[in-house]
């Protein structure tokens, strides 16, 4: 049996990055990843992660939106790989929610001027973070948290939260956050009188409204907003924030965030034309935008039950087809708990879908999670192949708010409550993207996690391809041949442990 050199490992932050030499899928490098467990028959969900979207992603950003820098929402997912490439990016910054966000940020940069901090409660122990790490830009919501940040942080750049769309219904709510347009004049006033430094606002449309002419409003405002604040003797604004609700879920075709693209790059070329505020500084806060499509989660099927299709389907579906209600092995309370605190809906499908029967018959089903409570409900309509207990299913766009659900603050004692483990790949042309961007950095801290074991990769691994081939073929008996997988599954053990 030979084995072909065509993939090697490199390492980021002690993570083993699977790294090939052509182009790669998450789901045929999830399919190899099964095929490994299979071996030893460990059936318990993990994760894949492609890091060339990562890449792709902020090339796409920045070609869409030139003016506007991302600071990324780290409480959406702080996986320490994702972190180390999005820190080697220069174009990159980092938006905190917490004190705790702040200091994850930490790990991966000591550059605080790519820090934006907002916390809706400021308290002094989450202000003073901003004066210890000198963080240039903190957001704020009321009236009330002036007097906070005049005793604690008077220094501090301020950029004032503004609600834009209260009379609009939202299921978001960071639409719902900040000071109305009524409360602005007052808020003002006081910065002016406690002297304090308003360098500009911030808004959200909200990630159900992304919308052009949304958009278009939002900035007719902000520009009234500047020239209110001028008018109370603060000066010249230069900062805006656009807020977060962008998603890359259709990156491939783009044409609904190109369209709103166009609409915020004319909106900034019209209302803050680069002749009349030439030190305007434009960003925004995406998290599901970059961390969603490059997490692909996979999940075991642990027992299905059959029921009739008018039971999962609308009543009037004519059929005398059954249905089935698969259960697997990750839920609701775990990375499934996206769907409950935000607009994520997990879609799924079989990961090996060429095991299908011989007529190609779909049949409706359901997907629900092991607790058996009502709302452990994953997907509640899907239709495909029939499946068997032990199969796989693959889900997509799996990187917002489902790892960071099994972190701090919750201290983690049991081994089950722990988060599935993730597998990173990428390719070659993209891993050579990534280093150029951490060489760009005039910070080389990030560039410190990332070496290269070449010794270790071609004498042990080999490529992971070939143990889709070994697994598939009946020469289990052979002994140099279990061998060979056993020495494979040991070391991909304890690599991914």
């Amino acid at each position: 049996m030979n084995f072909k050199n065509n993939n090697r490992l490199e390492i980021i932050d002690k993570k083993p990055i699977s790294v090939f030499n052509g182009p790669r899928s998450s789901e045929a490098f999830a399919r190899d990843i099964v095929n490994i467990k299979n071996i030893s028959g460990d059936s318990k969900p993990f994760y894949v992660m492609d890091l060339g979207k990562i890449q792709d992603l902020i090339n796409f950003w920045t070609s869409n939106l030139p003016r506007v820098q991302p600071y990324y929402a780290v409480n959406c997912n702080y996986d320490t790989v994702l972190m180390n490439v999005l820190a080697s990016s220069p174009s990159m910054g980092f938006f905190a929610n917490s004190k705790e966000m702040v200091e994850k940020i930490f790990e991966f940069t000591d550059d605080s001027s790519r820090i934006f901090y907002g916390n809706s409660l400021l308290t002094g122990n989450n202000l003073n973070i901003a004066v210890k790490r000198n963080i240039p830009y903190i957001t704020f919501y009321s009236l009330y948290d002036l007097k906070k940040i005049a005793l604690q942080c008077p220094e501090v750049k301020l950029v004032l939260e503004v609600n834009i769309q209260s009379d609009v219904i939202s299921e978001d709510p960071s639409t719902h956050m900040g000071a109305s347009i009524e409360e602005v004049p007052s808020i003002l006033a006081a910065i002016y009188k406690l002297n304090l430094h308003l360098v500009g606002f911030s808004f959200s449309v909200g990630q159900d409204k992304q919308h052009p002419m949304a958009y278009r409003n939002a900035f007719t405002v902000m520009r009234s907003l500047f020239e209110m604040a001028e008018d109370f003797g603060l000066g010249m604004m230069s900062f805006i924030n656009i807020g977060s609700g962008f998603s890359a879920s259709n990156i491939l075709e783009g044409r609904q965030f190109k369209i709103i693209a166009d609409e915020i790059n004319n909106s900034i070329d019209y209302f803050f034309p680069s002749t009349e505020y030439p030190n305007l500084n434009i960003s925004a806060k995406p998290g599901k935008f970059f961390a969603a499509s490059a997490f692909s989660l996979l999940t075991n099927i642990i027992s299905k039950d059959i029921v009739d299709a008018d039971a999962i389907v609308d009543q009037n579906y004519s059929t005398q087809r059954s249905a089935y209600i698969y259960k697997i092995n990750e839920g609701c309370y775990g990375s499934f708990s996206c769907k409950i605190n935000n607009t994520i809906i997990p879609k799924c499908s079989p990961l090996f879908d060429e095991d299908a029967s011989e007529d190609g018959q779909h049949f409706y089903g359901s997907v629900v999670g092991p607790s058996d409570c009502q709302i452990d409900i994953i997907q509640e309509v899907c239709h495909f192949r029939k499946m068997n207990v032990g199969e796989w299913l693959i889900w997509e766009n799996m990187g917002a708010y489902s790892l960071s659900s099994y972190e701090e603050p919750f201290e983690l004692e049991s081994t089950e409550s722990l988060p599935p483990p993730v597998f990173y790949f990428v390719s070659n042309e993209d891993w050579q993207g990534i280093i150029n961007g951490s060489n760009k950095m005039e910070n080389q801290n990030s560039l410190e996690s990332f070496y290269y074991q070449p010794l270790l990769t071609e004498s042990v691994v080999g490529s992971i391809e070939d143990v889709h081939s070994i697994a598939s073929t009946e020469e289990y008996e052979d002994e140099d041949t279990m061998e060979k997988l056993q020495e494979l599954f040991n070391f991909f053990e304890s690599v991914y442990s």
